[in-house]
This record gives structure tokens, sequence and C-alpha cells, in this order.
């Protein structure tokens, strides 16, 4: 490193007047960009000498208190005084990441990747290739993180749980079920681990009697116990206790419980498409539709739920829907 370089730092520091304030988060909790970058800034030349990892440690410390645009600018400017280090490139790319500017993460992940193939590095990109849809991939990415580091199975588990599901193997997604089941056998999740597989193969009898088990032994039981149960009634047709167990698991998560975070990436839209479904199938053609309606309207996929809500639209009375999206 040049002895010249080692005296850079951003006038930002001293001047607490020229901090950019992080903008606001969206409903999807990614930041709001402008589709076009300003350059990135050369830090200002003064007195005090600081060094790369200084740059990348005050970023770090930036992207902890939220201000993610800034610690953005600092791990810019620790990569240019220092382009070897493979931590700054991996910090980078998660910012990258959660602003779902996948392929710049990915680019970033690989360069880390040439310098230092560290777990943290192999878990970037395999998150990178999930985002991308590149889910085999990602799993070979996952699967080298886990070598490097086996304490990382609890932290990757959910994401290689959904690129597992996406890919739709059986085997493997069998085998993640019996992985969390060993590591969390007295967790009532570890029964919709194993439920899942089941329901894949319409064994939707096997499915019910299993989560059955699970609520019946667990007092607490979450949401999305209820909510695969109500979807496998619903492969049955036994559209009333469909409706009981879907509603059950809708009142859970407007009470606050998380755990459809662990079924896919717009749980709460889903649950409502599925309601949706199940009105529809009891004759409750107004309550469907408001159900899919909203559903759509928070993020269920437009092209795979409409034709079930014209549907409801078509079969709809002129009575007002009994049902509501909101508490």
């Amino acid at each position: 490193m040049r002895p010249s370089q080692r005296f850079i730092l951003v006038g930002c520091l001293l001047l607490t007047a020229c901090a950019s304030s992080s903008p606001a988060a969206t409903p999807t909790g990614r930041r709001e960009r402008l589709p076009t970058r300003m350059p990135t800034a050369t830090p200002t030349a003064t007195p005090v000498a600081l060094s790369a990892a200084d740059y990348w440690q005050h970023g770090v410390e930036l992207q902890r208190s939220g201000d993610l645009d800034r610690a953005e600018r600092y791990f810019d400017w620790a990569i240019q005084i220092d382009p070897s280090s493979a931590p700054f490139y991996v910090s980078r790319g998660s910012l990258h990441l959660a602003d779902n500017e996948t392929d710049r993460a990915l680019q970033d992940a690989d360069t880390a990747l040439k310098i230092d193939p560290t777990s943290e590095a192999y878990l970037l990109r395999a998150e990178a290739l999930r985002a991308m849809d590149r889910h085999e991939e990602a799993l070979r990415a996952f699967d080298q993180a886990l070598a490097r580091d086996a304490d990382l199975r609890d932290r990757t588990f959910r994401s290689r749980w959904l690129a597992t599901r996406a890919l739709e193997d059986l085997e493997r997604l069998s085998a993640l079920a019996a992985e969390y089941a060993s590591a969390h056998p007295n967790d009532p999740l570890h029964y919709y681990y194993q439920a899942w597989p089941s329901f894949e193969t319409d064994e939707y009898r096997d499915v019910i009697r299993l989560l059955v088990e699970g609520i019946e032994g667990s007092p607490d039981s979450p949401a999305v116990l209820w909510y695969v149960l109500g979807r496998a009634y619903a492969g049955i047709e036994a559209w009333p206790e469909a409706i009981l167990s879907l509603e059950r698991a809708r009142e859970l998560v407007e009470a606050g419980d998380t755990s459809l975070a662990a079924h896919g990436e717009q749980p709460v839209a889903e649950l409502f498409i599925a309601l949706g479904r199940a009105y529809l199938g009891a004759d409750r053609c107004s309550d469907a539709e408001t159900m899919l309606a909203y559903g759509l309207s928070i993020g269920a996929p437009m092209e795979k739920h409409l034709a079930t809500l014209e549907e409801a639209r078509r079969c709809s009375s002129s009575a007002p829907s009994t049902a509501t999206p909101v508490p």
C-alpha cells in the first residue's frame, strides 16, 4: 500500500452536516434506490491516517445501525485502498443482496472467493444464486459453506429448505426434515418439515394425521401447522375443516406468529389465497373474492391465481361478503 493512500479520510467523519440520511425502508425491507448511481467519491486527504480495515470496520458499524447507504460508501473506500481483502467484498455484497442487486452481490461473492474461499463468501454466493432462482447452484454453494463451518446448519436451514422446495426434490426435503427433527426434537415446526414431502405427493391424509398429532401435542402450535393442515383438508375437499384450519392460521399470524416464514417468501399472501380457495370450495363466493383479491394485492403472483379470482367473481351473489382481510 502506498504511504499516500494511508492518509485518505472522508470529510464526513469531521463534518456531520454532510452525512446523508438513509432512505426509508420499503414494505419488503429493501431500500428505495435511484435508477442510476452517483460515482463513488474518493476520500479526502486529512492529517489522520485510516487504513482500509478502518474504513471497513466503520462501514460494518454503519450497517449495524441501519445507515446502509453510508456503509456501502465506506466498503467502497476500503476496497479502493485494499482490493485484496475478501471480507470487504462480502460486506458490500450483502448490501447489494439486500437491495436485490443480485448480479452485483454474486460478483462480489465470486471476487471474495478468488481471494479467500471462506464460508461467509460461499454463503453470499448461495443466497445470491437462490435469489436468482438458480437453486441447484445455490445448494452446492451452501454445501461448500457447511463443509467449512458445520455450525452454519441452523443459520442456513431455511434457505436450504426453500431452495430444495423450489426444486421439488423429495429425497432432499426428507433429509432436511430429518436434520431439523434431530436438531430440534421439541420444536413443533418439525411436524411441518416432516409433513411437507407427503403434501408434495398428494398424500393429504398422511399430512392431516401427522399435523393433527403435532397440534394436539403442542399447546402453542404455530400458524404454519394450521396453514398446511388447511391446505391438506382442501386437498381432499373437506372445505369446513379447511376453512377452520386456515382461519386459525390467520388468527395466529394477526397475533404476531411468524412461523409461516418457514414456508416461503410471500407466506401471508399465500395464506389469504388458500383461504379464498377454501371459501370458494364451500360456495362462499363473495368471501372467496374478498380473500383472493387481498392476497393478490399483497404479493401473491397474479398469473397463478387470477383465474381463481375470476371464478369467484362469476359465482358471487349480490349478498355482501362476510369476510374481511384485516383484523
